[in-house]
């Protein structure tokens, strides 16, 4: 045994994950036909979509999908 003060593993604080785990954790398995996409937008633009799509009892994903599929069809894609 060395001189030095035994520590448990318990006993030195969280473990830290590597970053590429991390990331990997944040992903959300999805069900094969869709796929996540994150934005960043103005938060005042966030705040006013987000009371107005739960005004309209619409969901946010279902106006941004039906936004991208309307630019979608208006450049021929």
């Amino acid at each position: 045994m060395s001189g030095g003060i035994q520590r448990k593993p318990s006993d030195m604080g969280p473990r830290i994950k590597p970053a590429a785990a991390k990331v990997a954790d944040t992903f959300i398995k999805s069900s094969g036909t869709q796929s996540q996409l994150t934005v960043r937008i103005d938060t005042n633009v966030h705040r006013r979509f987000k009371i107005a799509t739960t005004t309209a009892d619409v969901s946010m994903a279902e106006i941004v999908e039906d936004a991208i599929r309307a630019w979608l069809r208006d450049h021929d894609v």
